[in-house]
């Protein structure tokens, strides 16, 4: 296994699309949600306020992360917000996503001057994922309130 980091193309998007897809339709039903992440992947294409990278074995992509700057009303300087990293099963357990987070954060570091924070949100009750940002020096310190609002179509 020779894994390689690289921003996200605009061919690798079906590709990721697949894989979130894979992940998450282990708890949800994601059926509807299809075209509507495909257009939020391509967002972070050329965008200079959020970028996406690509961990590749071989030149096929197993794994990415997807991180927002974002301007707090009241606190200077920027916060990054890592809005998600998946990793194919079989490449699970491997520091895929440790090292997409690394390099995510190198990258963030080096491009942005005013950068104060790095977050990332989890499920509260998702332990392997408490373990996995802790022992990337995260701390837990907030709470997170959602009201799930009932859509009507």
């Amino acid at each position: 296994m020779t894994i390689s980091v690289r921003e996200l193309q605009s061919t690798d998007v079906e590709t990721i699309l697949g894989l979130r897809l894979q992940w998450l339709s282990q708890t949800f039903d994601v059926s509807d949600t299809t075209s509507k992440v495909r257009d939020w992947f391509s967002n972070y294409l050329g965008n200079p306020q959020s970028f996406a990278l690509v961990a590749t074995d071989r030149q096929a992509c197993v794994g990415y992360i997807l991180c927002d700057l974002l301007a707090h009303p009241t606190m200077s300087g920027l916060s990054a917000m890592i809005e998600e990293v998946c990793v194919a099963e079989p490449f699970r357990r491997r520091g895929i996503g440790r090292r997409l987070v690394l390099e995510a954060r190198q990258r963030l570091v080096s491009r942005v001057d005013d950068l104060t924070t790095i977050r990332a949100q989890i499920d509260r009750k998702d332990d392997r994922a408490i373990a996995f940002w802790s022992a990337l020096g995260f701390e837990q310190h907030v709470i997170e309130f959602t009201d799930y609002l009932e859509i009507q179509q």
